[in-house]
């Protein structure tokens, strides 16, 4: 600004998540907001709720999250008999994993393995199952690649959300996934591509009941992600980006 530039600024969740609440993060967020030229978001849900918390609207676009890379993941071709489930990354209170845990455990016939791995950000008091495995830490790129290779579903039991880059590194892995129906999942994912859920403890058990047992579905949207990759690749985002920069 103080050069005489225009400033694009990109809107990541325009408001912090429950248990992320900070009074400076957010003021300073608030304030690219107020004095850059343009916005631009990823979801039209973080749009919305920006224009309508704190009234900024003005210039803005939204442009989906690019596909994330992991060359440690090995693509499955279709499903090869086993049941894994796979909740991946940083852990915080509105990820719902003690929702997951519980609902796990109630149909535990249903899967064989759930491994929850990630750093957490908060004390969580973990179940102890036999089917149930933690990685309580910071992962490298070679482990989530190693992880998302070992997995048949991943899964993102979320109260709240703005867009998630778990689900891009899912549609990079051609890894079907249970999303909880909130914030801007809906954007980042259509209808058919994916195994939609309330966030609840019974809705989030059932998915997981049908996300095994409907392999039409299953092998469906694994076809969906390989082509919404080809969408979502950092080439087709950069152009779109470069195209509002040049307007």
């Amino acid at each position: 600004k103080l050069l005489q530039r225009k400033v694009f600024f990109t809107v990541h969740d325009g408001i912090l998540h429950t248990g992320e609440k900070n009074f400076i993060m957010q003021f300073f967020t608030n304030y690219r907001m107020k004095y850059s030229d343009s916005l631009i978001y990823l979801t039209k849900y973080v749009k919305r709720l920006v224009e309508e918390e704190y009234k900024i609207i003005k210039s803005s676009y939204v442009v989906p999250l690019p596909i994330i890379e992991n060359n440690f993941i090995n693509v499955k071709k279709n499903n090869e008999g086993s049941r894994n489930l796979l909740f991946l990354g940083r852990i915080d209170k509105y990820k719902g994993v003690e929702m997951l845990m519980n609902s796990a455990v109630a149909i535990s016939n249903e899967f064989d393995k759930l491994i929850i791995a990630g750093k957490s950000l908060y004390p969580i008091e973990y179940l102890k199952h036999e089917k149930i495995e933690i990685k309580d830490k910071y992962l490298s790129e070679e482990e989530i690649g190693e992880l998302l290779s070992w997995a048949d579903v991943l899964i993102l039991p979320y109260t709240e959300a703005t867009q998630s880059a778990v689900i891009t590194l899912g549609i990079y892995a051609e890894l079907p996934m249970i999303c909880t129906n909130v914030g801007g999942f809906s954007e980042q994912l259509r209808e058919d591509e994916s195994f939609w859920c309330e966030p609840n403890k019974e809705d989030l058990a059932f998915a997981i009941e049908e996300a095994f047992k409907n392999l039409e579905k299953y092998n469906n949207i694994k076809s969906r992600l390989m082509e919404k990759k080809n969408e979502l690749s950092w080439s087709a985002i950069a152009e779109q980006i470069e195209h509002i920069l040049l307007s």
